[in-house]
């Protein structure tokens, strides 16, 4: 019987803790995946790719940090930048794009909403 890896991670780290106030860090996550190699149909190749991923990237994920210094850490800033910033221009009511002209007035509307307007004609061909 194969396991589930993340499932295993999850059960061993406890993740139903966090509401003890315990915060969880990326090298608990990693060593979670270490104690999963006991267990029955681990599967080291999975084990092993999901433990690089973490050792790889865990100064980005140091979450609680970040908070504490101010910094944005879910997905919704940058989604209602997006929204913002592409959907309110290209989905007027009537409007039909290509992906190139959508392409062109979103490199425009990036340059011109963060005041960078000498690097839209930079970094953009003539047609």
């Amino acid at each position: 019987m194969n396991i589930n890896l993340r499932f295993a991670i999850v059960v061993i780290i406890g993740v139903c803790d966090k509401n003890m106030g315990k915060k969880r860090l990326p090298e608990d996550v990693i060593a979670a995946i270490s104690r999963c190699s006991s267990l029955t149909g681990y599967d080291k190749a999975a084990g092993e790719r999901e433990a690089g991923y973490f050792e790889k990237n865990k100064e980005r994920m140091r979450y609680a940090d970040f908070r504490r210094r101010g910094f944005f850490v879910g997905s919704g800033v940058m989604e209602a930048g997006c929204r913002t910033l592409a959907a309110q221009r290209l989905k007027q009511s009537g409007m039909h794009w290509t992906v190139k002209s959508a392409d062109s007035i979103v490199a425009l509307r990036c340059s011109i909403l963060s005041n960078r307007w000498e690097d839209f004609g930079e970094h953009r061909a003539a047609p």
